[in-house]
């Protein structure tokens, strides 16, 4: 047995099931697998269970107060910075439990560590971590332009953040579901060529079909 991995292999699990569209299945795994593994208070299974409730909420997909759990297990790393990575799932949860307070608190301490600090970690948050962090509160406000406009010009700099292609998909997703979301017809267009590239990686993805169809849907 290696506990360690345990909760990212089930993330694995559940990431395959919700890109089949079998909602069901992959909350199934994320109540009996990967939520009672937060406890640990780990942060890669924080980023685990974030990023997979980030990914039903962008499905549609209701996850009741799932969120609630992971926000006390958070808040002590408010301040860390350590990635930027981490940074952008943490604020994640926080607008999944849409705290106001602690978002400002994570804005600010962003902006400390910005302003205060050097160093590579320093230079991903400036250049993109802030960035991804400020287009997930705006993709919970409703304002999908600006997702647009945040993370568009950054997208092929995303991999610098860290984590892996399958972790990093989140961020291509939520620039895709902002597109296509969005009132503005250029960002229907950006959104189909993203999309274009993201089935070309995955191909015969039943989330990169659904979300054509909805593309489809915008003619």
């Amino acid at each position: 047995k290696c506990s360690l991995l345990a909760c990212h292999n089930y993330w694995h699990i559940a990431l395959y099931y919700i890109e089949l569209g079998k909602y069901d299945e992959a909350l199934s795994y994320y109540t009996r697998e990967i939520e009672e593994r937060i406890k640990s208070g780990a942060m890669l299974d924080i980023v685990d269970a974030s990023s997979i409730l980030l990914r039903f909420h962008m499905e549609g997909i209701s996850v009741d107060n799932r969120w609630k759990s992971l926000l006390p297990i958070i808040k002590p790393h408010i301040s860390d910075h350590i990635l930027a990575f981490n940074d952008a799932h943490i604020r994640m949860v926080i607008e999944g439990c849409n705290d106001s307070t602690i978002r400002k608190n994570h804005c600010d301490s962003i902006t400390s560590f910005i302003d205060n600090n050097s160093g590579d970690n320093n230079e991903r948050t400036r250049n993109l971590g802030k960035l991804i962090c400020d287009a997930i509160t705006s993709y919970y406000n409703g304002d999908y332009h600006k997702v647009v406009q945040t993370l568009a010009p950054i997208r092929h700099n995303v991999y610098n953040i860290g984590g892996s292609n399958a972790q990093r998909d989140i961020f291509t997703q939520l620039l895709i579901h902002s597109a296509l979301s969005s009132t503005e017809i250029d960002d229907h267009k950006l959104g189909k060529v993203i999309l274009e590239e993201r089935n070309m990686v995955k191909k015969n993805s039943s989330l990169g079909q659904r979300l054509l169809n909805k593309y489809n849907q915008l003619k």
